[in-house]
């Protein structure tokens, strides 16, 4: 009798002790896994606080969750002008590096992005147009902000709306879109290409949704 609840006790302890190991093996399992979730956490944070605001587009022009989907397209080209690089996308939370002097007119007036687009015509030396499309969220503060800032003479384009020209640059606002078109090089033929780049955006904005 006394060999028979030696037994049972040495298989109690047995298996309590089988029981703990793999109780044991399950706690280590469960915290490797915590870590390794807890590693993925805060570098995952540590990378999202660390890129920096302003961001360049992906390839193929992907601007539909801006809102300026269709408005520039990949090969667009104006009188041997072509696109450099990647279109740039501004918030509100990043405009002041891009535009610091101007960038509280903008934001006190409903300022929503900013999409800024590079052209290029390589010639004896660079030649270089800025397209900048300025989304004020309606068509009011779109008015608002090109009645501030229009120079020049008045041009009006082939679908009707009006536009500001100098030698280098050229403003219109249509829907909820205020644009500006910038040369920055000295040309005769400088006004024809941006209102070349003004029609074509023109008529692009014409068949978005109103604002």
């Amino acid at each position: 009798m006394y060999l028979i609840e030696m037994d049972k006790k040495t298989e109690f302890i047995l298996l309590a002790k089988k029981l703990g190991r793999i109780i044991l093996i399950k706690i280590t399992a469960i915290l490797k896994i915590s870590i390794f979730l807890g590693i993925v956490f805060w570098v995952g944070l540590f990378l999202f606080l660390n890129t920096p605001l302003l961001q360049a587009e992906g390839p193929a022009f992907n601007l539909s969750e801006k809102g300026f989907f269709g408005l520039i397209q990949e090969g667009d080209e104006f009188s041997g002008f072509k696109v450099k690089g990647k279109p740039a996308y501004y918030s509100p939370e990043n405009l002041f590096s891009y535009i610091n002097g101007a960038a509280e007119l903008y934001l006190s007036h409903g300022f929503r992005s900013l999409l800024s687009v590079e052209w290029t015509r390589l010639g004896e030396q660079d030649e270089v147009i800025v397209l900048e499309i300025y989304d004020m969220g309606n068509r009011k503060n779109a008015s608002t902000i090109y009645e501030i800032e229009k120079a020049g003479k008045k041009y009006l384009l082939p679908e009707g709306t009006e536009s500001t020209i100098t030698n280098n640059c050229l403003q219109f606002y249509k829907n909820s879109f205020y644009v500006r078109v910038i040369s920055f090089f000295p040309s005769e033929g400088c006004p024809s290409i941006l209102k070349e780049i003004a029609h074509t955006i023109e008529k692009r904005i014409g068949k978005k949704r109103i604002n």
